[in-house]
């Protein structure tokens, strides 16, 4: 019996000078991995950041809602019984999911002699030590209930 042997010819890519089919050296993994952990840091940055503008717009979003119930519970009481209790302030107490203290001011004006009374609410909320306020302001239309001006600024 005879064995025969069957060489095969290992084939060279020679298209670039200084070619090796050894793998990548180690300059190439380096600037590999600084493009690629800086790429990472950006986008862990970005996301990071959209995460933070999320939550803004959360507050926003539930400051707008709470905004809109106080205006709606003066309108539904009339603005002549809500001027008589003299109450032009208070906290909505921790009803949202993050537990943020929002507080509300209302302003009025009496704007004619056809008690219409401008109605001005801004709600106040902190978040990571910074303050933020939104404004509504409307008309609301009374009986007819004189005012002074001391009475409107209290």
């Amino acid at each position: 019996m005879k064995y025969w042997a069957v060489k095969t010819a290992k084939v060279k890519l020679k298209m670039v000078p200084g070619y090796s089919d050894k793998g990548f050296t180690l300059v190439e993994v380096l600037v590999s991995s600084v493009i690629l952990a800086a790429g990472l840091v950006t986008l862990t940055g970005i996301s990071t950041r959209c995460m933070s503008y999320v939550q803004l717009n959360r507050d926003y979003e539930m400051a707008w809602q709470l905004m809109d119930r106080q205006l709606t519970m003066i309108e539904s009481m009339g603005i002549d019984n809500f001027i008589e209790q003299e109450q032009r302030e208070g906290e909505f107490g921790g009803e949202n999911e993050y537990d943020i203290k929002y507080s509300w001011q209302a302003k009025l004006a009496s704007e004619s002699e056809d008690a219409l009374y401008r109605v001005d609410v801004d709600v106040f909320w902190q978040r990571r030590n910074r303050s933020h306020k939104i404004t509504a302001s409307t008309m609301l239309n009374g009986q007819g209930i004189i005012l002074l001006d001391s009475d409107l600024t209290n």
